[in-house]
């Protein structure tokens, strides 16, 4: 599995942004997650799913992601 290129986080949410490859070339993309702990099983589990306090969190990861993504010319990426 290839690394990201790079994580922003704010307590148990994650933005994580990758470089994939694709028939026209590389392309980016950010994965949003959130990270909980089962309470009944201490098993670790994620979520795509967020209270409405954490929504400015989100805003504020999602800008931060925003600025690092490259721009895409000629089926590039350009970081």
């Amino acid at each position: 599995m290839s690394q990201p290129l790079t994580k922003f986080s704010n307590g148990k949410i994650q933005v994580t942004v990758w470089e994939n490859e694709g028939k026209k070339g590389p392309y980016c993309s950010a994965r949003i997650e959130k990270r909980y702990q089962d309470p009944k099983s201490g098993e670790w589990k994620n979520s795509n799913s967020y209270f409405a306090s954490e929504v400015a969190a989100l805003r504020d990861l999602l800008g931060q992601a925003s600025e690092f993504l490259p721009t895409c010319r000629d089926g590039r990426c350009w970081t």
